[in-house]
């Protein structure tokens, strides 16, 4: 179901996203920072490559041809492969092939939702 903006629903929606977003589990935070800008903590550090698993010799990501990458700056309201809610559950759920951008499947479809909610609301936080 669509949420009002404002509503009590789409208040709890946002701050159960939030809580996804900066969870150790789903890791989102750390590529993408705590307040989504794309300087997390994990895009300083010498990160394997994603298909051989080579530590790479620099800092940073890159994908599957060495090419370095950076984790989006969410703020700024522009995504990979679109920016409607479906594009979004997609990146999410399956990942971005031959990026770091992983996939996450053990989140529930709620908790999916919520999470794309939240990601949709950054570039509008205070």
């Amino acid at each position: 179901p669509v949420l009002e903006v404002g509503s009590d629903e789409f208040k709890a929606s946002l701050k159960r996203g939030r809580e996804l977003f900066l969870s150790e589990k789903n890791k989102c935070a750390g590529c993408h920072g705590e307040t989504g800008r794309g300087d997390g903590a994990s895009s300083q550090d010498h990160v394997p490559h994603p298909d051989t698993k080579v530590l790479a010799k620099e800092p940073g990501f890159f994908d599957l041809w060495g090419n370095q990458v950076k984790p989006r700056n969410l703020t700024q309201g522009f995504f990979r492969g679109g920016r409607r809610p479906i594009d979004i559950y997609r990146r999410i759920r399956v990942g971005i092939k031959g990026t770091p951008m992983p996939p996450n499947t053990d989140l529930s479809n709620e908790d999916t939702w919520h999470l794309i909610n939240y990601v949709l609301n950054i570039p509008f936080e205070d």
